[in-house]
């Protein structure tokens, strides 16, 4: 893909998003260029996977920091 973009592959680790089966996004999580297919509109993909790219840097390349909790909450319901 990134020969098809005119660009220099991205450093891996990369973020991949897919339509239908095939990569039209990638993203470097270390310095966030990114490549696309460029026969497809990917503009608004590209924008989610770059927001997630951003997110996955700032834990480390975790989905997630440790002892984040994972169960919702419940809290009582006011009384009328």
């Amino acid at each position: 893909m990134a020969a098809l973009d005119s660009a220099r592959p991205p450093k891996a680790p990369v973020l991949i998003a897919e339509v239908d089966g095939e990569i039209s996004v990638a993203v470097s999580l270390v310095d966030l260029r990114s490549v696309a297919d460029p026969f497809r509109l990917t503009e608004h993909i590209r924008a989610i996977a770059l927001n997630r790219a951003r997110q996955l840097q700032v834990y480390g390349g975790q989905t997630r920091p440790r002892g984040m909790l994972l169960r919702a909450r419940r809290w009582p319901l006011p009384t009328a």
